[in-house]
């Protein structure tokens, strides 16, 4: 019996703090964005990119004889 009670107190000692509620700023609803494509100006690069290396396959392609 003496026991269990330790056990229950040592329990008690060790558990965690009680959680605190999250700040006001996280319940801060953000304006709507218009609706539509957004293409930053990272993803722009990536595209030009990328249509830059087709050309440069497609030319290598046509360039295949046999």
């Amino acid at each position: 019996m003496l026991r269990t009670a330790a056990l229950v107190l040592l329990a008690l000692s060790s558990a965690p703090p009680p959680l605190q509620s999250p700040p006001e700023s996280a319940f801060t609803v953000l304006e709507r964005q218009p609706d539509g494509p957004r293409i930053t100006p990272y993803l722009t690069y990536q595209i030009g990119m990328a249509w830059r290396q087709d050309d440069r396959r497609r030319a290598r392609f046509a360039a295949i004889r046999t």
